[in-house]
Protein backbone atom coordinates (compact mmCIF):
# COMPACT_ATOMS: atom_id res chain seq x y z
CA UNK A 1 0.00 0.00 0.00
CA UNK A 2 0.99 3.65 -0.28
CA UNK A 3 1.30 4.09 3.50
CA UNK A 4 4.74 2.53 3.96
CA UNK A 5 6.55 4.40 1.15
CA UNK A 6 5.13 7.68 2.49
CA UNK A 7 6.55 7.10 5.96
CA UNK A 8 9.86 6.02 4.46
CA UNK A 9 10.38 9.05 2.22
CA UNK A 10 8.42 12.07 3.53
CA UNK A 11 10.76 14.59 5.15
CA UNK A 12 7.83 16.58 6.62
CA UNK A 13 7.55 15.19 10.16
CA UNK A 14 4.14 16.67 10.90
CA UNK A 15 2.73 15.14 7.72
CA UNK A 16 4.27 11.76 8.61
CA UNK A 17 2.60 11.92 12.01
CA UNK A 18 -0.78 12.84 10.50
CA UNK A 19 -0.59 9.92 8.04
CA UNK A 20 0.55 7.55 10.80
CA UNK A 21 -2.34 8.52 13.10
CA UNK A 22 -4.92 8.21 10.33
CA UNK A 23 -3.54 4.77 9.49
CA UNK A 24 -3.25 3.39 13.02
CA UNK A 25 -6.62 4.69 14.21
CA UNK A 26 -8.57 2.90 11.51
CA UNK A 27 -11.40 0.82 12.90
CA UNK A 28 -11.48 2.36 16.40
CA UNK A 29 -13.06 5.79 15.87
CA UNK A 30 -16.31 6.82 17.48
CA UNK A 31 -18.30 6.00 14.35
CA UNK A 32 -16.49 2.76 13.52
CA UNK A 33 -17.83 -0.61 14.62
CA UNK A 34 -14.71 -2.70 13.97
CA UNK A 35 -13.38 -2.73 17.54
CA UNK A 36 -16.86 -3.44 18.88
CA UNK A 37 -17.17 -6.38 16.49
CA UNK A 38 -13.68 -7.61 17.41
CA UNK A 39 -14.69 -7.78 21.08
CA UNK A 40 -17.86 -9.68 20.19
CA UNK A 41 -15.87 -12.11 18.05
CA UNK A 42 -13.41 -12.65 20.92
CA UNK A 43 -16.22 -13.50 23.34
CA UNK A 44 -17.97 -15.85 20.91
CA UNK A 45 -14.76 -17.69 20.04
CA UNK A 46 -13.95 -18.08 23.72
CA UNK A 47 -17.42 -19.52 24.34
CA UNK A 48 -17.08 -21.95 21.42
CA UNK A 49 -13.70 -23.15 22.71
CA UNK A 50 -15.12 -23.79 26.19
CA UNK A 51 -18.07 -25.75 24.72
CA UNK A 52 -15.57 -27.93 22.88
CA UNK A 53 -13.57 -28.54 26.06
CA UNK A 54 -10.72 -26.04 25.67
CA UNK A 55 -9.74 -23.25 28.04
CA UNK A 56 -9.64 -20.62 25.29
CA UNK A 57 -9.70 -20.12 21.52
CA UNK A 58 -5.90 -20.11 21.13
CA UNK A 59 -5.58 -23.54 22.76
CA UNK A 60 -8.44 -24.85 20.63
CA UNK A 61 -7.09 -23.77 17.23
CA UNK A 62 -3.54 -24.81 18.07
CA UNK A 63 -4.50 -28.31 19.14
CA UNK A 64 -4.21 -29.59 15.57
CA UNK A 65 -1.26 -27.45 14.44
CA UNK A 66 2.35 -28.54 14.12
CA UNK A 67 3.44 -26.36 17.07
CA UNK A 68 0.79 -28.12 19.21
CA UNK A 69 0.70 -25.83 22.28
CA UNK A 70 0.86 -22.21 23.45
CA UNK A 71 3.80 -22.99 25.75
CA UNK A 72 5.75 -24.43 22.81
CA UNK A 73 4.99 -21.30 20.76
CA UNK A 74 6.15 -19.01 23.57
CA UNK A 75 9.32 -21.08 24.02
CA UNK A 76 10.09 -20.27 20.37
CA UNK A 77 8.89 -16.64 20.14
CA UNK A 78 10.13 -15.12 23.39
CA UNK A 79 13.84 -16.03 23.08
CA UNK A 80 13.75 -14.64 19.54
CA UNK A 81 12.25 -11.40 20.83
CA UNK A 82 14.92 -11.19 23.51
CA UNK A 83 17.70 -11.82 20.99
CA UNK A 84 16.77 -8.90 18.70
CA UNK A 85 16.20 -6.24 21.35
CA UNK A 86 19.84 -5.12 21.92
CA UNK A 87 20.40 -4.50 18.19
CA UNK A 88 17.00 -2.84 17.87
CA UNK A 89 17.72 -0.51 20.81
CA UNK A 90 21.01 0.41 19.12
CA UNK A 91 19.12 1.35 15.96
CA UNK A 92 16.68 3.45 17.98
CA UNK A 93 19.50 5.40 19.66
CA UNK A 94 21.16 6.01 16.29
CA UNK A 95 17.95 7.21 14.63
CA UNK A 96 17.19 9.46 17.60
CA UNK A 97 20.56 11.11 16.99
CA UNK A 98 19.63 11.65 13.33
CA UNK A 99 16.28 13.11 14.45
CA UNK A 100 18.08 15.62 16.67
CA UNK A 101 20.47 16.45 13.81
CA UNK A 102 17.39 17.47 11.82
CA UNK A 103 16.48 19.95 14.56
CA UNK A 104 13.81 17.99 16.43
CA UNK A 105 13.97 17.48 20.20
CA UNK A 106 12.59 14.59 22.21
CA UNK A 107 12.18 10.90 21.53
CA UNK A 108 12.04 9.02 18.26
CA UNK A 109 8.40 8.21 17.41
CA UNK A 110 6.80 5.44 15.34
CA UNK A 111 6.26 7.83 12.42
CA UNK A 112 9.99 8.66 12.51
CA UNK A 113 11.49 5.18 12.53
CA UNK A 114 10.80 4.19 8.87
CA UNK A 115 12.03 7.57 7.62
CA UNK A 116 15.30 7.49 9.53
CA UNK A 117 15.83 3.82 8.75
CA UNK A 118 15.66 4.73 5.05
CA UNK A 119 17.87 7.79 5.54
CA UNK A 120 20.43 5.77 7.50
CA UNK A 121 20.56 3.07 4.81
CA UNK A 122 21.00 5.66 2.07
CA UNK A 123 23.92 7.21 3.94
CA UNK A 124 25.58 3.98 5.08
CA UNK A 125 25.27 2.16 1.77
CA UNK A 126 25.33 5.23 -0.49
CA UNK A 127 22.05 4.18 -2.05
CA UNK A 128 19.42 6.37 -3.66
CA UNK A 129 16.31 4.24 -3.20
CA UNK A 130 14.28 6.33 -5.63
CA UNK A 131 16.87 5.82 -8.38
CA UNK A 132 17.22 2.17 -7.39
CA UNK A 133 13.64 1.52 -8.48
CA UNK A 134 14.74 2.03 -12.09
CA UNK A 135 16.35 -1.41 -11.84
CA UNK A 136 13.19 -3.11 -10.61
CA UNK A 137 10.63 -2.94 -13.37
CA UNK A 138 7.69 -5.25 -12.78
CA UNK A 139 8.19 -6.98 -16.12
CA UNK A 140 11.85 -7.81 -15.42
CA UNK A 141 11.19 -8.91 -11.84
CA UNK A 142 8.39 -11.21 -12.98
CA UNK A 143 9.98 -12.73 -16.09
CA UNK A 144 13.68 -12.68 -15.25
CA UNK A 145 13.35 -12.95 -11.48
CA UNK A 146 10.35 -15.00 -10.38
CA UNK A 147 9.81 -17.07 -13.52
CA UNK A 148 13.56 -17.57 -13.96
CA UNK A 149 13.89 -18.90 -10.41
CA UNK A 150 10.96 -21.29 -10.78
CA UNK A 151 12.20 -22.52 -14.16
CA UNK A 152 15.62 -23.24 -12.65
CA UNK A 153 14.20 -25.05 -9.63
CA UNK A 154 11.29 -27.00 -11.11
CA UNK A 155 11.78 -27.01 -14.88
CA UNK A 156 8.43 -25.29 -15.44
CA UNK A 157 7.48 -22.65 -18.02
CA UNK A 158 4.90 -19.86 -17.94
CA UNK A 159 3.01 -19.28 -21.18
CA UNK A 160 0.95 -16.09 -21.33
CA UNK A 161 -2.61 -16.76 -22.47
CA UNK A 162 -4.67 -13.99 -24.05
CA UNK A 163 -8.43 -14.08 -24.25
CA UNK A 164 -9.00 -15.97 -20.98
CA UNK A 165 -11.79 -14.31 -18.97
CA UNK A 166 -10.51 -12.44 -15.91
CA UNK A 167 -12.06 -10.24 -13.25
CA UNK A 168 -10.25 -7.11 -14.51
CA UNK A 169 -8.29 -6.03 -17.56
CA UNK A 170 -5.09 -5.72 -15.47
CA UNK A 171 -5.13 -9.41 -14.54
CA UNK A 172 -2.53 -11.51 -16.38
CA UNK A 173 -3.18 -15.18 -17.15
CA UNK A 174 -0.47 -17.83 -17.60
CA UNK A 175 -0.57 -21.52 -18.27
CA UNK A 176 2.05 -23.39 -16.25
CA UNK A 177 3.70 -26.18 -18.23
CA UNK A 178 6.35 -28.82 -17.51
CA UNK A 179 7.77 -30.94 -20.32
CA UNK A 180 4.78 -30.14 -22.51
CA UNK A 181 2.22 -31.11 -19.86
CA UNK A 182 -0.09 -28.46 -18.43
CA UNK A 183 -0.04 -28.22 -14.63
CA UNK A 184 -2.69 -25.52 -14.40
CA UNK A 185 -3.24 -21.78 -14.62
CA UNK A 186 -1.79 -18.82 -12.77
CA UNK A 187 -3.59 -15.48 -12.55
CA UNK A 188 -1.67 -12.36 -11.49
CA UNK A 189 -3.73 -9.45 -10.16
CA UNK A 190 -0.82 -7.23 -9.20
CA UNK A 191 -1.83 -3.58 -9.48
CA UNK A 192 -3.70 -1.30 -7.09
CA UNK A 193 -7.12 0.04 -8.06
CA UNK A 194 -10.11 1.57 -6.33
CA UNK A 195 -12.20 -0.93 -4.42
CA UNK A 196 -9.55 -3.64 -4.33
CA UNK A 197 -8.61 -5.14 -0.98
CA UNK A 198 -5.27 -3.97 0.44
CA UNK A 199 -2.11 -5.99 0.94
CA UNK A 200 -0.98 -9.12 -0.88
CA UNK A 201 -2.43 -12.62 -0.94
CA UNK A 202 -2.78 -15.93 -2.71
CA UNK A 203 -6.07 -17.62 -3.52
CA UNK A 204 -6.45 -21.20 -4.72
CA UNK A 205 -9.17 -20.66 -7.32
CA UNK A 206 -9.38 -24.39 -8.01
CA UNK A 207 -7.51 -27.17 -6.20
CA UNK A 208 -7.08 -30.23 -8.41
CA UNK A 209 -8.62 -33.63 -7.72
CA UNK A 210 -5.96 -35.72 -9.40
CA UNK A 211 -8.12 -38.82 -10.00
CA UNK A 212 -10.12 -37.08 -12.72
CA UNK A 213 -7.26 -35.06 -14.23
CA UNK A 214 -8.41 -31.64 -13.02
CA UNK A 215 -5.84 -28.86 -13.19
CA UNK A 216 -5.03 -26.28 -10.56
CA UNK A 217 -6.00 -22.64 -11.00
CA UNK A 218 -4.49 -20.15 -8.60
CA UNK A 219 -4.35 -16.36 -8.17
CA UNK A 220 -1.72 -14.04 -6.71
CA UNK A 221 -2.91 -10.58 -5.67
CA UNK A 222 -0.75 -7.57 -4.80
CA UNK A 223 -1.17 -3.79 -4.83
CA UNK A 224 1.79 -2.42 -6.75
CA UNK A 225 1.35 1.18 -7.83
CA UNK A 226 1.06 1.84 -11.55
CA UNK A 227 2.70 4.95 -12.92
CA UNK A 228 1.34 7.26 -15.62
CA UNK A 229 0.02 5.58 -18.75
CA UNK A 230 2.86 4.30 -20.89
CA UNK A 231 5.50 4.46 -18.14
CA UNK A 232 7.08 1.31 -16.71
CA UNK A 233 5.83 -0.09 -13.41
CA UNK A 234 8.73 0.21 -10.98
CA UNK A 235 8.87 -1.72 -7.72
CA UNK A 236 10.40 -1.16 -4.32
CA UNK A 237 12.75 -3.90 -3.05
CA UNK A 238 10.05 -4.88 -0.53
CA UNK A 239 7.60 -5.33 -3.44
CA UNK A 240 10.04 -7.75 -5.04
CA UNK A 241 10.09 -9.85 -1.87
CA UNK A 242 6.30 -9.75 -1.76
CA UNK A 243 5.99 -11.11 -5.30
CA UNK A 244 8.41 -13.97 -4.59
CA UNK A 245 6.56 -14.68 -1.33
CA UNK A 246 3.11 -14.96 -2.89
CA UNK A 247 4.45 -17.02 -5.78
CA UNK A 248 5.67 -19.51 -3.19
CA UNK A 249 2.03 -20.05 -2.23
CA UNK A 250 1.15 -20.41 -5.90
CA UNK A 251 3.79 -23.12 -6.32
CA UNK A 252 2.34 -24.95 -3.32
CA UNK A 253 -1.02 -25.02 -5.11
CA UNK A 254 0.29 -25.81 -8.61
CA UNK A 255 2.85 -28.48 -7.77
CA UNK A 256 0.76 -30.57 -5.39
CA UNK A 257 0.69 -34.32 -5.92
CA UNK A 258 -1.82 -35.06 -3.15
CA UNK A 259 -4.80 -37.00 -4.45
CA UNK A 260 -7.63 -35.38 -2.53
CA UNK A 261 -8.60 -31.72 -2.47
CA UNK A 262 -8.87 -31.67 1.33
CA UNK A 263 -5.16 -32.47 1.73
CA UNK A 264 -3.75 -30.94 -1.49
CA UNK A 265 -1.71 -27.79 -2.03
CA UNK A 266 -2.22 -25.16 0.64
CA UNK A 267 -4.71 -27.30 2.58
CA UNK A 268 -2.18 -27.93 5.34
CA UNK A 269 -2.02 -26.83 9.01
CA UNK A 270 -2.23 -23.06 9.14
CA UNK A 271 1.00 -22.69 11.09
CA UNK A 272 3.00 -24.30 8.28
CA UNK A 273 1.18 -22.92 5.21
CA UNK A 274 3.69 -20.04 5.05
CA UNK A 275 6.63 -22.43 4.67
CA UNK A 276 6.68 -22.34 0.83
CA UNK A 277 6.14 -18.57 0.66
CA UNK A 278 8.88 -17.77 3.17
CA UNK A 279 11.24 -20.20 1.42
CA UNK A 280 10.68 -18.67 -2.04
CA UNK A 281 11.04 -15.16 -0.62
CA UNK A 282 14.67 -15.94 0.20
CA UNK A 283 15.46 -16.33 -3.50
CA UNK A 284 14.54 -12.70 -4.31
CA UNK A 285 17.94 -11.28 -3.44
CA UNK A 286 20.26 -14.22 -3.92
CA UNK A 287 23.07 -12.95 -6.18
CA UNK A 288 22.36 -15.30 -9.11
CA UNK A 289 18.72 -14.26 -9.21
CA UNK A 290 19.25 -10.57 -8.49
CA UNK A 291 21.72 -10.03 -11.32
CA UNK A 292 19.34 -11.76 -13.73
CA UNK A 293 16.43 -9.33 -13.23
CA UNK A 294 17.89 -6.13 -11.72
CA UNK A 295 18.38 -4.27 -15.01
CA UNK A 296 17.76 -0.61 -15.73
CA UNK A 297 14.43 -0.32 -17.52
CA UNK A 298 15.85 2.16 -20.07
CA UNK A 299 19.42 1.02 -20.71
CA UNK A 300 19.27 -2.67 -19.78
CA UNK A 301 22.35 -2.14 -17.58
CA UNK A 302 22.70 -4.75 -14.82
CA UNK A 303 22.67 -3.29 -11.32
CA UNK A 304 26.41 -2.80 -10.57
CA UNK A 305 27.99 -5.31 -8.19
CA UNK A 306 28.75 -2.69 -5.54
CA UNK A 307 25.09 -1.62 -5.54
CA UNK A 308 23.92 -5.23 -5.40
CA UNK A 309 26.00 -5.77 -2.26
CA UNK A 310 24.83 -2.47 -0.80
CA UNK A 311 21.19 -3.36 -1.50
CA UNK A 312 21.49 -6.76 0.17
CA UNK A 313 23.16 -5.13 3.18
CA UNK A 314 20.44 -2.50 3.39
CA UNK A 315 17.74 -5.17 3.20
CA UNK A 316 19.31 -6.83 6.23
CA UNK A 317 18.94 -3.54 8.14
CA UNK A 318 15.16 -3.77 7.58
CA UNK A 319 14.86 -7.16 9.17
CA UNK A 320 15.14 -6.14 12.82
CA UNK A 321 12.26 -3.71 12.25
CA UNK A 322 10.17 -6.32 10.45
CA UNK A 323 10.98 -9.08 12.94
CA UNK A 324 9.84 -6.84 15.79
CA UNK A 325 6.62 -6.22 13.87
CA UNK A 326 6.10 -9.93 13.31
CA UNK A 327 6.72 -10.95 16.93
CA UNK A 328 4.60 -8.21 18.48
CA UNK A 329 1.69 -8.87 16.12
CA UNK A 330 1.87 -12.59 16.92
CA UNK A 331 1.85 -11.96 20.66
CA UNK A 332 -1.12 -9.59 20.35
CA UNK A 333 -2.97 -12.26 18.41
CA UNK A 334 -2.15 -15.03 20.91
CA UNK A 335 -3.04 -12.93 23.95
CA UNK A 336 -6.27 -11.67 22.37
CA UNK A 337 -7.38 -15.25 21.74
CA UNK A 338 -6.55 -16.37 25.27
CA UNK A 339 -8.90 -13.76 26.69
CA UNK A 340 -12.54 -14.35 27.48
CA UNK A 341 -14.76 -11.28 27.43
CA UNK A 342 -12.86 -8.03 26.88
CA UNK A 343 -13.83 -5.49 29.58
CA UNK A 344 -16.35 -2.85 28.56
CA UNK A 345 -14.67 0.43 27.69
CA UNK A 346 -11.31 -1.23 27.09
CA UNK A 347 -9.16 0.96 24.83
CA UNK A 348 -7.49 -1.09 22.07
CA UNK A 349 -4.28 0.96 22.18
CA UNK A 350 -3.98 0.49 25.94
CA UNK A 351 -4.70 -3.23 25.61
CA UNK A 352 -1.88 -3.58 23.09
CA UNK A 353 0.44 -1.55 25.32
CA UNK A 354 -0.40 -3.77 28.32
CA UNK A 355 0.33 -6.96 26.36
CA UNK A 356 3.63 -5.68 24.97
CA UNK A 357 4.71 -4.43 28.42
CA UNK A 358 4.14 -7.95 29.76
CA UNK A 359 6.88 -9.15 27.38
CA UNK A 360 9.14 -6.05 27.71
CA UNK A 361 8.41 -5.15 24.09
CA UNK A 362 6.63 -1.81 24.56
CA UNK A 363 8.74 0.79 22.75
CA UNK A 364 8.11 4.50 22.19
CA UNK A 365 9.78 4.39 18.78
CA UNK A 366 8.00 1.32 17.42
CA UNK A 367 4.55 -0.18 17.45
CA UNK A 368 3.17 -3.37 15.88
CA UNK A 369 2.05 -2.93 12.26
CA UNK A 370 -1.55 -3.65 13.28
CA UNK A 371 -3.78 -2.75 16.18
CA UNK A 372 -7.03 -4.38 17.20
CA UNK A 373 -9.12 -2.06 15.06
CA UNK A 374 -7.44 -3.04 11.79
CA UNK A 375 -5.85 -6.43 12.28
CA UNK A 376 -7.34 -8.51 9.45
CA UNK A 377 -5.75 -11.74 10.65
CA UNK A 378 -7.87 -11.55 13.82
CA UNK A 379 -10.98 -12.10 11.72
CA UNK A 380 -9.93 -14.70 9.19
CA UNK A 381 -8.01 -17.97 9.02
CA UNK A 382 -5.03 -16.88 11.13
CA UNK A 383 -6.99 -16.06 14.30
CA UNK A 384 -4.78 -17.38 17.10
CA UNK A 385 -2.29 -18.65 14.53
CA UNK A 386 -0.33 -15.59 13.38
CA UNK A 387 2.79 -17.05 14.97
CA UNK A 388 2.76 -19.45 12.01
CA UNK A 389 4.60 -16.91 9.83
CA UNK A 390 7.75 -17.18 11.95
CA UNK A 391 7.18 -20.81 12.94
CA UNK A 392 7.05 -21.78 9.26
CA UNK A 393 10.06 -19.58 8.56
CA UNK A 394 12.15 -21.59 11.02
CA UNK A 395 11.77 -24.54 8.64
CA UNK A 396 12.14 -22.37 5.52
CA UNK A 397 15.35 -20.71 6.73
CA UNK A 398 16.85 -24.01 7.78
CA UNK A 399 16.05 -25.64 4.44
CA UNK A 400 17.30 -22.63 2.43
CA UNK A 401 20.57 -22.60 4.35
CA UNK A 402 20.88 -26.37 3.80
CA UNK A 403 20.41 -26.24 0.03
CA UNK A 404 22.66 -23.17 -0.29
CA UNK A 405 25.50 -24.91 1.54
CA UNK A 406 25.12 -28.29 -0.15
CA UNK A 407 23.86 -28.26 -3.75
CA UNK A 408 23.45 -24.51 -4.38
CA UNK A 409 20.23 -22.58 -3.97
CA UNK A 410 19.18 -22.77 -7.65
CA UNK A 411 20.39 -26.29 -8.38
CA UNK A 412 18.18 -29.08 -9.72
CA UNK A 413 18.90 -31.01 -6.53
CA UNK A 414 17.55 -28.09 -4.50
CA UNK A 415 14.43 -27.93 -6.68
CA UNK A 416 13.84 -31.66 -6.32
CA UNK A 417 14.05 -31.45 -2.53
CA UNK A 418 11.80 -28.40 -2.30
CA UNK A 419 9.25 -29.96 -4.63
CA UNK A 420 8.90 -32.96 -2.31
CA UNK A 421 7.68 -30.58 0.37
CA UNK A 422 5.31 -28.83 -2.05
CA UNK A 423 3.94 -32.13 -3.34
CA UNK A 424 2.92 -33.91 -0.13
CA UNK A 425 0.14 -31.58 0.98
CA UNK A 426 -1.24 -32.75 4.32
CA UNK A 427 -0.79 -36.46 3.63
CA UNK A 428 2.13 -36.74 6.08
CA UNK A 429 2.69 -34.74 9.31
CA UNK A 430 4.99 -31.92 8.23
CA UNK A 431 7.48 -32.17 11.08
CA UNK A 432 7.78 -35.92 10.55
CA UNK A 433 8.39 -35.41 6.83
CA UNK A 434 10.96 -32.68 7.47
CA UNK A 435 12.92 -34.92 9.80
CA UNK A 436 12.76 -37.76 7.26
CA UNK A 437 14.12 -35.58 4.47
CA UNK A 438 16.93 -33.83 6.35
CA UNK A 439 17.61 -36.39 9.07
CA UNK A 440 16.96 -33.82 11.80
CA UNK A 441 14.60 -31.11 12.98
CA UNK A 442 15.37 -27.49 11.97
CA UNK A 443 17.87 -25.28 13.74
CA UNK A 444 16.29 -21.96 14.76
CA UNK A 445 19.69 -20.23 14.52
CA UNK A 446 19.40 -20.39 10.70
CA UNK A 447 16.38 -18.06 10.92
CA UNK A 448 18.23 -15.70 13.24
CA UNK A 449 21.15 -15.54 10.82
CA UNK A 450 18.96 -14.88 7.77
CA UNK A 451 16.45 -12.56 9.42
CA UNK A 452 18.36 -10.65 12.07
CA UNK A 453 22.07 -11.42 11.62
CA UNK A 454 22.00 -12.76 15.22
CA UNK A 455 23.35 -16.25 15.93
Amino acid sequence: TAYHPLLQHLSNRALREAIYRQHTNRGIGNNDQTWKIAKEVCALRSEKARILGYTNWANYVNSEQTAASISHINDFLLPMAESIMPALQTQIRLFKYLLHEDGYAGDLKPWDFPYYLTKYKEQKYELDFTALRDYFSFENVLKHGVFFTLQQLYGISFIKREGIPTCHEDVLAYEVVKEGISLGFLYLDCFARNGKREGAWHTAVHTPYLHNGNKAATLVGTNFAKGPTGSPILLEPADVETLFHEMGHAMHALLTEATFVSTAGTNVPRDIVEFPSMLHQYFAFTPQVLQNYARHHKTGEILPQNLQKALIGSMQENKLFHTYGYITSMLLDLEFHQMGAIPKGCDPHMLAKKILSKYNLDLKALVPPYNFGHFPHLFKGYAGLCYGYLWAEVFAADLFEHISQTHGALSKEAGTLIRRFLAIGNNVPFTTFYEQQLGRMPDVSALLRLRTAVS
